[in-house]
């Protein structure tokens, strides 16, 4: 039988919170994980420690993206789930994204999220790479009948509701928490889709949300600086040949169509900021790279949320299979700059 964690990060109002987790609570599955993360003014008042609940307290500055890591290390289903506040999940929610997951291609499934009001209008069925790496939600406004007809493609579910093979999350490591909270959706699907894995949509497994304005209101906020970042940290997207041009062409429209759409001009002047990450984002895209290799052979990747203290023998172990299998596993970008530094080591010896 599958099981699930699922991690619910407290970052909304009080009366949101509580919808949320009595949802979970009284339409959970058995064995499922349920992982509260908050911050340290929180009391837990309704006692949830009593119910099984695992509440994780983090003292830093409330953040999306550092909430799911710390959530991560501790979760131990073979599917995760992401809900956020003001989402309820529906009965048999389980067995239907079970279903979902069969396909082993499957990496993640996106229920559709409807109003808690207008329970036939979809307010999003997930989210898709949109030009520039722009993070775009599909569904908006459509009703539940067509989408059960026609169900579209997706990169992934948004960060409200969705669900995910913890071991893929696994592999792909701790997020960049200087990420934009709300393109982690988008984040985590290029991933995801460059280790070889897909979203599956599921327009049976229905979830409700009490302030869909919420939804719409963050689709349309600035994300240039995560959005041009994207070009280095997924490189496979879109080639090193069409990098440079792609990314400057698109800035030049998004500068074009700002005088009619004004955050457009906002998330055109940050993506500038991007270039401060880069030396981060290319060891990323090397290690994502990497890992993709190892999952498209078969071979089992090294966790890179791998918990406890590594033994001497372990590191030993570790270090000389990295030395034998570097040229073979090294993304392309590496294995230039190996022999470049190859090439440099040459000239000085002689």
């Amino acid at each position: 039988m599958q099981t699930f964690s699922i991690v619910v990060p407290l970052l909304g109002n009080t009366v949101s919170n509580d919808n949320t987790l009595a949802s979970i609570l009284q339409n959970r599955p058995d064995g499922c994980q349920i992982i509260v993360v908050h911050g340290p003014e929180y009391d837990d008042p309704h006692n949830l420690a009593e119910e099984g609940v695992e509440l994780i307290c983090v003292r830093r500055k409330p953040n999306l993206i550092r909430y799911l890591n710390h959530a991560l290390e501790v979760s131990k289903g073979e599917f995760v789930g992401l809900v956020r506040p003001g989402v309820c999940l529906s009965d048999n929610w389980h067995n239907t994204v079970a279903e979902a997951f069969a396909h082993k291609s499957t990496g993640s499934v996106a229920p559709l999220l409807v109003s808690e009001k207008r329970q036939t209008q979809v307010v999003a069925a997930g989210v898709q790479k949109g030009m520039g790496f722009r993070r775009t939600v599909l569904g908006t406004g459509k009703s539940i009948r067509a989408f059960q007809k026609k169900t579209p493609q997706l990169y992934g579910p948004t960060t409200w509701v969705g669900f995910y093979r913890r071991e893929l999350l696994n592999a792909i490591g701790r997020i960049d928490e200087q990420l934009d909270p709300f393109y982690l959706d988008l984040e985590i699907g290029l991933c995801l889709s460059t280790l070889g894995f897909g979203c599956q949509p599921c327009p049976d497994c229905i979830a409700t949300i009490d302030r869909p304005n919420l939804v719409t209101r963050e689709a349309f906020k600035p994300h240039g600086t995560s959005a041009q970042r994207a070009f280095c940290r997924h490189v496979l997207h879109v080639g090193t040949t069409a990098n440079r041009i792609q990314s400057g062409f698109v800035r030049l429209l998004e500068f074009l169509a700002s005088p009619f759409q004004m955050w457009k001009f906002r998330h055109a002047m940050q993506r500038s900021r991007a270039m401060r990450f880069r030396e981060n984002d290319e060891i990323f895209s090397d290690d994502i790279s990497v890992t993709a290799r190892h999952f498209r052979r078969g071979t089992a990747p090294t966790p890179q949320r791998a918990s406890g203290r590594k033994t001497d023998h372990n590191e030993s172990a570790e270090f000389e299979e990295a030395g034998r299998d570097a040229k073979n596993l090294a993304s392309e970008k590496r294995k230039l700059a190996m022999k470049q530094d190859s090439r440099r080591d040459g000239e000085r010896a002689a």
